[in-house]
């Protein structure tokens, strides 16, 4: 067998990738190092902005009135968010789950919070189950005033099922 010749003190070929990489390696510290330092600044001038009660912007001064008309509308837009939010909506959704039988069959519910009323469309198995099942949702909390909007009998059902609208006032919500 025949001895191997290595040799780990000369090597220039790696030493020239090793003090490639090193020199790449420290120059993309230096640069992480920089843009790490820069978003701290940024995020000092924002907080102290924010402290200050400074709009979001690139000026601490005022924007003019296009800007702060900007800001009104969007603080109106947030505060309609929120208040649809806050409506009681579990409670109509447990409502009308509760006051439903096997007799109805719900296809849609769309509360419209703006006029406090909620639309409920659906299939009863007949007149008598609508009827029961109206009376059951005046009787809840979250619903008075329900009335039928529109009804048709359901072509190919020979029992005489119902497909209906009910329109009810939405309690608990402010118009």
């Amino acid at each position: 067998m025949r001895k191997l010749a290595i040799d780990f003190v000369r090597a220039p070929a790696g030493r020239r990738v090793g003090l490639a990489l090193l020199v790449a390696g420290l120059t993309a510290s230096a640069g992480a190092i920089g843009y790490f330092s820069k978003l701290e600044r940024t995020k000092a001038a924002l907080e102290s902005r924010a402290q200050a009660g400074a709009p979001y912007g690139k000026s601490s001064r005022s924007g003019g009135p296009v800007e702060n008309e900007r800001l009104r509308s969007r603080i109106a837009a947030t505060t309609a968010v929120m208040s649809a939010l806050n409506r009681p909506w579990e409670q109509l959704f447990s409502d009308v789950e509760s006051a439903g039988t096997s007799d109805i069959g719900l296809l849609g519910l769309e509360p419209d919070p703006r006029r406090a009323e909620v639309r409920i469309s659906g299939e009863a198995r007949d007149g008598t189950a609508l009827s029961e099942y109206i009376t059951a949702l005046e009787s809840t909390s979250s619903l008075k005033r329900v009335s039928l909007s529109q009804h048709e009998l359901v072509p190919g059902q020979n029992q005489g099922a119902l497909r209906f609208v009910l329109v009810g006032t939405w309690m608990g919500v402010r118009r």
